[in-house]
């Protein structure tokens, strides 16, 4: 393990693959599936609710990273062509042309 600038690397193949899009994918998907199990921990109508288990700075720092790694939920909303993505770090009707097209940013 090395410290590079403000980075610790533990690998560096691994530090060039989440430079890749492929690890961009990767990384952006845990991120999302992450938040989803983590909210489920904070409401309290979930089966999985767990005050305990429940990490909200957690979550929000992850849905700040979804700001930098959004392919997986861009992905998303394409390939199942959802109206209304309901994701707190993205709004499909700000990022959606006239036609409907995505817009990447």
């Amino acid at each position: 393990m090395k410290v590079k600038g403000k980075r610790i690397i533990g690998s560096e193949s691994a530090a060039e693959f989440a430079n890749t899009i492929r690890g961009q994918y990767i990384i952006s998907q845990a991120l999302t599936m992450a938040v989803s199990v983590l909210r489920k921990y904070e409401d309290e109508e979930s089966a999985l609710y767990s005050i305990k288990k429940a990490e909200p700075s957690n979550r929000n720092d992850m849905e700040l990273l979804l700001k930098a790694f959004p392919l997986y939920m861009i992905h998303d909303n394409v390939a199942w062509n959802v109206e209304d993505f309901a994701h707190p770090t993205y709004d499909s009707k700000q990022q959606q042309d006239k036609e409907g097209e995505l817009i990447c940013q």
